[in-house]
């Protein structure tokens, strides 16, 4: 039920497909969908940072990567790392609103992989992973699934009436 008269707070769709995600983020699945799983906890906090419905993104991101790198057993700082760093490139560098659907799944791509690949190389580092080629089919299934999250999050926010801040302001 669409609500015109009352704007709600982002909270409503953010804490929920953050959750959702996180469940994604942690079920067991067989190796081969384990090892190509999309990164759908960046592309949510992505969205939102990208729409301006949250001011704190970065923070959201180094929680969130907090919280996989305790639930999933992962060395300390590798998720909120590649997160954190994903969010901040994408909003910094890149008008990211500006773009098309498909130059934005580009931009999610290359960006998803570098970090993939920093992570990885990290992780080798430490001696918790060893040398694979499989971070790029990841970033690939990431990219890909962008549209979608873009679509359903739209979807939500409308449903919900979740404004921007820039109309909060106004």
């Amino acid at each position: 039920m669409i609500n015109k008269e009352k704007n709600s707070s982002a909270l409503i769709v953010l804490i929920p497909s953050l959750l959702v995600a996180l469940i994604l983020q942690i079920v067991h699945l067989p190796t081969f969908l384990s090892d190509n799983r999309p990164d759908l906890l960046t592309l949510i906090i992505l969205y939102f940072s990208m729409t301006n419905r949250i001011k704190l993104s970065l923070e959201l991101a180094f929680f969130v990567g907090l919280t996989v790198d305790l639930i999933t057993g992962s060395p300390l700082g590798i998720h909120v790392f590649t997160i954190a760093l994903q969010v901040y490139l994408i909003s910094s560098q890149f008008n990211f609103e500006k773009y098309k659907i498909y130059q934005q799944v580009l931009i999610v791509a290359i960006v998803n992989l570098v970090t993939n690949c920093i992570g990885y190389w990290l992780e080798h580092l430490i001696g918790q992973r060893y040398y694979e080629i499989n971070f790029l089919y990841p970033a690939l299934i990431t990219a890909l699934c962008w549209p979608l999250i873009y679509l359903v999050l739209q979807i939500l926010c409308a449903t919900f009436s979740v404004v921007t801040e820039k109309d909060n302001i106004d």
